[in-house]
């Protein structure tokens, strides 16, 4: 057995999104403010005629500076967890990866909030973000 992940640079970090949450990798993307919204869910980018909510990791991390309005992120990965779509702002992606399942392995060499479980690539251990929980803690009327 296998875990297909796409990990994601933000900032100095590297983390991982499971693959199968991911709907697209678009480039950099304008987002919209919502007055009085968390750190963490800043505002909005329109996403094939809809409005999706950004999900900004970044608070999430140790030390992580949050968007600034205006500010854009290089890439954007849309995911859909548990029938909700968010938007990621991240600085860069790589390519799918496949590893081995018995790869992840409870987190010791990294901090994040939303990630009990890390793996390590090209020698750079990285969280693996558990989004269903991100979802259930900052926005749990979408979660089902």
């Amino acid at each position: 057995m296998s875990i297909s992940i796409v990990p994601a640079k933000l900032h100095d970090v590297w983390l991982v999104v499971p693959a199968g949450a991911v709907q697209e990798i678009l480039g950099e993307q304008a987002w919209v403010p919502i007055a009085g919204a968390p750190a963490e869910m800043p505002g909005v980018i329109v996403w094939r005629g809809r409005a999706v909510a950004v999900l900004d990791m970044a608070p999430l991390m140790s030390g992580g500076a949050p968007l600034a309005v205006g500010e854009r992120r290089r890439r954007t990965i849309v995911v859909g967890v548990d029938g909700a779509t968010f938007a990621l702002p991240v600085d860069a992606v790589r390519e799918v990866q496949e590893l081995p399942d018995d790869a992840q392995r409870p987190a010791q060499l990294t901090r994040l909030r939303h990630a009990t479980m890390e793996l390590e690539l090209d020698g750079v251990p990285m969280p693996v973000v558990d989004l269903a929980d991100v979802v259930r803690v900052l926005a749990p009327a979408t979660a089902a």
